[in-house]
Parts: C-alpha cells; structure tokens; sequence
C-alpha cells in the first residue's frame, strides 16, 4: 500500500458522477480538486502581487540607494581633488608673489624649495622661467638643463590660461610625475612661469584615501585620453589605457551602467577634476553592489515558500473537510431518498389495496362456495358423478391460481429486492401493472386502451424499476381524467434500439410554467395528496436506466408522458449507479 492510498480521503474512491438525477452525487476528486484550485490561488494571489510589488518597490528604491552613496563618493571625492590643486595652485602663487625675476637664482629659488619641501613633501623640483621661455632659476635634484620651453605645448597653454597640470609623465629614474605651472605678472617684460613637478604618489595617496563601501569597487583617476594616472585594482596600472568606455565630456558628476561580456553589469561612476585633465572614475560590479538585494530576495523567497506551504495546508485541511462533510451529507441524503423511493413504492399500493382486496376476495368466495358444495356432497353421502367433483376442484385451483397472481404481482411489486437485470416483455408488464388499476377504472368507468405493436422486441431492464416508473405515471394519469375519461397506451419500437411507451390520458393537463418543474423534486401539483416525488424519482429511474422520459401537456386538454427505453442494458450506466446506490443506501 502506498502512501496515497493511506492518506487519501474516504470519498476518493466513490467520486463517480451518477447519471440519476433524483440522487444525484458530486465527482468529490473533482470538487476537491477545484476547490483546493480555487481557494489557494484566491489566497496566494495577493502573496504573489505584494511579493512582486514589494520586490519591484525595494528593487528601486535599493538601486537609488545604491547609486546615491556611488554619486555622493565621486561629487567628494571630485571636491577633494579640486580642493588638493587649488591648494598647490595657492601656494605656488604665494611662491610667486615673492619671487624678483631679475634677483632671481637658484640658490634662492633653492631656499624657497626646502621650505616648500619641508611643508609639501610632494614636491619634487621647483623652476623659473621668463616670458621667453627660458629658465632662470631651477631648484630640485640633480640640474635639470636648461632649455628653450617657448615652443613647447605646454608653455603656450599656461601662456594662455594662466596655469597649467600636465598629464601623469614617468621619469629617467622609473618614478612617475605631473607638473603644475602658473604664470605670475601682468606686465609682458617681467612676467614668469614658476612651474613645479609633483611626485604622482600624492595621486595615489588621495584615492587611498577614499573609505569604499566595497572590497569590490575600484577607485582611480584617468586624462582625458583613458590613461590611467593612478593604478587600478582591476584595469591595469599606471599609464596603462583603461578598458572601459568613460564618458569623457562634462565635469558633472555622472553614473553610467554598461555591459561587459567577461564581466557582467558594471557601475561606473566619475566627475572631471576642473582645471586639470584628470577625472576621477570608481567601477564595480552591479552584482556585488546588488549583493544584499540578493540576499533580501533570498529571504523573501524564504518567507514566501514557508507562507506558500501555510497557506496550502490550511486550504488542504478546510477544504478537505468540506468536501468530506457534502460526501457525509450525500451519503446520508442518498440513503433518505433511496428509502422515499421505496417508501413512494408502498404508497402506490396502499392506493391499490381496495383493487387488490377485490381481486383476492372474488376468488375466495368461488373457493368458499365451492369447498361447501364438496362438503355438503361428501356428507349426504349420496352418489355424485365424478365429472362434478372434478370441475369443483378445477374450479377451487383456478380461484387459488388467481389469488397467488394477484399476491404473487404485488410481493413482487412491493419487495425491496436488489436491482437486477433481466428479459422483459413491456406489453405483459404494463398489462401486470393494469392488473392493480382494473378496479379502480370500472368504479370511475375509465377506459383503459392498451394498443401494442406487432413483434414489439423485448428489452433488458429492471422489472421492479419499471413497474414503478409506469405505475407512477398510470397513477397519474388516473388522477388527471375525470371519470368516464380516456387513457391510452402505445407501446410502439423506434429503430431497431429503442422501444417507446406513450401514456395520453384526455384529463386536465399541465400549465406551461408547472410543466418547467414537472420533474423537480417536491414538485407538486396536488397539493396536500401529492408527496412532489412520484414523476421526479420516475425521472430518475428512466434516466438511469439509459431512457428518456419527455412529456407534452395542453391545459384542459390533456397530456402525454412518453418513455423511451434502450432495448440492450447500458452497462457502464447501470454498473455505477448500483454500484453508488447500494453503497450509499447500505452505508
């Protein structure tokens, strides 16, 4: 035994729908199945839209948080650099203001070094130069050779703008270098350009410096041309060309999202340092910036699984129970209606009893008066011929024969015996059912015309079940004529499957709106006499047994039940419903 076969629920098994309509029984698997459907995505929707919108929400939210501190890390960082420039540019202008180009020499500009080394350890040398481009004074390691700058790029732009940063440059002795040079008097003739180099060191100092929120993110500085002036954890090192695509144009502080295929998402994040041609860039990959809404997500799917298995437990256990008690209240509805059909069964005999009395109480008379005469000639002991004595005692069996007819006909009729299937021929069960009828049609003077066709095949039935369906029809055809009407059967073929039985009385027909609930259970149309359940169970029966059972009615004129019956047993009809029925009933 599996374990669906230990845990399944006790109405699994009986879950096949019936084709009787009066006891009508639910497909449970498919209820509970519908039900289970139904009632967890009603309850797990609003988990799924708050689950999505939540996520949708905090996704965005998370990515403006994410780029804020990116954003706010490149506009301090572009101050802090912009502030360090100024601060040299400053200084060196203070240098200049006390600087005499005709006292100028390197021994003084020396002195003016070594203090300016001793505060700005950054520095590396210090030169001057006229407004001709030639050196006047130089202060620094070694002697740097004097030579014409007049034609040199960098002369003119500082000529130009006033001051000038260079690039990152490396030196003879490996070490790496930028300069700063500002120019210094308004008068042409006694103008200069104090010029200092600065170790690149301090570059790296500053971006060092910076408190990254990431051991993944990536900090350095760049020109205008992609080379990187610092080195750079993930793209290479110093003058080496940066591999990522940096937008190179304004100043502002931007962020920029690009695709790598090695790589994945990246964030980049940069701002150009005014008045110089570094820009300072920051990079890391979206995937470790997103690391904690990975793991959110985690936890909400965590959170949403473990609601998910609540939520399907709780619809699993209601719902179960649910469909348990219908199963337990159509078990015990069915069992009811199986009993009102037969009781509906016995009342109908109840109403033939005075028939049946008659129809028992002629032949016992004939027998009474005839077991007297044999008495009588017995006792006179007088000769009496044979014949006499024989045509009594035929007379005697014949009245007995009838009576065990009649008694036979109506046990048979009233026992509550299993459903069984056998040959039967309609024309001697309908006229077995008028048997009952007999009376009661010549007290009212009703007349009875039974019209049989020619070599009307039998058929495969239920003989108890169709002496009730046409017993219960009969009966009401009886109540509908007045007396001295007309009833009339036809019993007829219709192809070589069906067989068809019409019962027209000419009484008091059925309105048009009563004929939309003829067959409804309860159903009435006489009031306190009637139970409602005699057409409906007739209903039933017809249907389950694989016929048909249509009526026409005119209000005053009369109606006609027609019933059309399979002449072969409809064994997958028929197998689940005994089935259904015995088990419902006898449960």
């Amino acid at each position: 035994m599996g374990v669906w076969d230990k845990i399944k629920p006790a109405f699994w098994e009986e879950s096949k729908p019936l084709v009787d309509s009066h006891i009508r029984i639910f497909d449970y698997a498919r209820v509970w199945k519908y039900a289970v459907g139904g009632a967890f995505t009603i309850a797990l929707l609003p988990l799924i839209i708050m689950l999505l919108v939540n996520h949708y929400e905090y996704k965005r939210v998370f990515r403006a948080e994410m780029m804020s501190p990116i954003y706010c890390l490149v506009s301090n960082t572009q101050r802090s650099i912009t502030s360090f420039f100024s601060g040299r540019e400053a200084v060196l202008q203070f240098i200049s203001e006390d600087i005499q180009l005709e006292e100028v020499s390197d021994q003084k500009l020396g002195k003016v070094f070594v203090n300016l080394k001793e505060i700005f350890g950054e520095f590396v040398d210090l030169r001057v130069i006229d407004s001709k481009g030639k050196q006047r004074a130089y202060a620094g390691p070694g002697r740097l050779r004097s030579a014409e700058q007049s034609d040199q790029a960098w002369y003119k732009e500082v000529k130009k703008q006033g001051i000038y940063v260079s690039d990152l440059s490396r030196g003879s002795d490996g070490s790496t270098y930028f300069q700063i040079a500002l120019k210094y008097g308004k008068n042409p003739e006694n103008s200069f350009i104090l010029q200092a180099s600065v170790d690149a060191k301090i570059l790296e100092g500053l971006i060092d410096a910076l408190a990254l929120e990431r051991p993944s993110m990536d900090a350095f500085i760049i020109n205008r041309e992609g080379i990187l002036q610092t080195s750079s954890n993930s793209y290479g090192n110093v003058l080496a060309k940066l591999s990522l695509p940096v937008s190179l144009g304004s100043t502002e502080p931007q962020i920029q999202e690009i695709e790598r295929a090695s790589e994945g998402p990246i964030i980049i994040g940069h701002a150009g340092i005014q008045g110089t041609p570094f820009r300072f860039v920051t990079a890391a990959p979206r995937e470790a910036l997103t690391k904690d809404l990975f793991l959110l997500s985690k936890r909400f799917v965590i959170i949403f699984s473990v609601a998910i298995l609540c939520v399907l437990g709780v619809v699993l256990f209601v719902v179960t129970a649910f469909v348990k008690h219908i199963y337990e209240s159509d078990r015990r509805r069915v069992a009811v209606l199986h009993n009102i059909q037969y009781t509906n069964k016995m009342a109908s005999i109840g109403r033939l009893a005075g028939g049946v009395a008659h129809e028992i109480n002629n032949p016992l008379a004939i027998i009474n008066e005839k077991v007297g005469l044999l008495r009588d000639l017995v006792s006179m002991n007088k000769d009496y011929s044979r014949e006499r004595f024989l045509g009594i005692v035929d007379s005697v069996l014949s009245s007995v024969k009838r009576c065990s007819t009649v008694t036979h006909s109506l046990l048979g009729f009233a026992t509550h015996v299993e459903v069984r299937f056998e040959t039967i021929a309609l024309d001697q069960l309908i006229r077995q059912v008028l048997v009952f009828m007999g009376k009661e049609s010549e007290y009212r003077r009703i007349t009875l015309n039974l019209e049989v066709q020619d070599n009307l095949p039998s058929i495969e039935s239920d003989v108890g079940q169709l002496e009730q369906v046409f017993l219960n029809i009969i009966n009401n055809a009886f109540d509908a004529v007045d007396d001295g009407g007309r009833i009339n059967i036809e019993l007829m073929a219709e192809g070589p499957d069906m067989v068809i039985v019409r019962v027209a009385d000419d009484g008091c027909g059925i309105s048009e709106e009563n004929l939309k609930h003829i067959f409804d259970p309860f159903f009435s149309t006489k009031g306190e006499k009637g139970s409602g359940l005699g057409l409906s169970i007739t209903y039933g029966i017809v249907q389950k047994l694989g016929g048909r059972l249509d009526v026409q009615s005119i209000k005053g004129e009369g109606s006609t039940f027609t019933v059309t019956l399979p002449v072969k047993k409809m064994e997958s009809l028929f197998s689940n419903e005994e089935e259904d029925i015995e088990g419902f009933a006898g449960g």
